[in-house]
């Protein structure tokens, strides 16, 4: 069993998988929220809907169960500053958007100045999910970026999105030699 200061075994594990990073900015309870999302990704186009996982510890939490719409920022290598700071747990609402430039939608809902596209959604579901919520949101609106690539994190660290890999075709296997009979 791991220690406290320990990380679990799937923790460690998934570290090693690179995650897309996103900005959620809401309004709920008369101020703005904001919280770094590393469990983003895409679930329909038909509707168009995403999802992301929220830890129910977390102060933004009760915030995106009580909005009806949420923004979703898609960083990109520039924007790394706003994943950092709003990945601060220690910060309040007021404090997080003290130092951030920001406009409001229709909505209420803090849209970070910068370059990141933006993906203006309705929030359908919340499904709880162990010590997490799932937000399955319906994208309404998108304000894009072109040639905007993304960050990931992997290994406890920011990463922009890479050159493609080539894919090759596998070689077939002789059955005797993979031990499956």
């Amino acid at each position: 069993m791991p220690t406290r200061t320990e990380a679990p075994p799937l923790r460690t594990t998934l570290r090693r998988l690179p995650s897309p990073v996103v900005v959620v900015t809401t309004y709920a309870e008369g101020k703005p929220w904001g919280i770094t999302i590393g469990s983003f990704t895409s679930v329909s186009l038909d509707p168009p809907l995403v999802s992301f996982n929220v830890d129910r510890n977390a102060q933004s939490h009760a915030a995106l169960r009580k909005a009806g719409h949420c923004a979703i920022h898609l960083l990109d290598d520039t924007q790394v500053a706003f994943a950092n700071h709003f990945a601060r747990p220690d910060l309040s609402p007021e404090e997080q958007f003290q130092p951030v430039a920001y406009t409001e939608d229709a909505h209420q809902i803090p849209i970070l100045e910068g370059k990141a596209a933006v993906l203006h959604a309705r929030i359908r579901d919340a499904h709880p999910a162990g010590d997490h919520t799932i937000f399955v949101a319906e994208v309404e609106h998108i304000t894009p970026r072109e040639n905007a690539q993304g960050i990931t994190y992997v290994e406890r660290g920011y990463h922009a999105v890479g050159h493609e890999l080539g894919g090759t075709a596998l070689s077939p296997v002789n059955a005797s030699s993979n031990g499956s009979s």
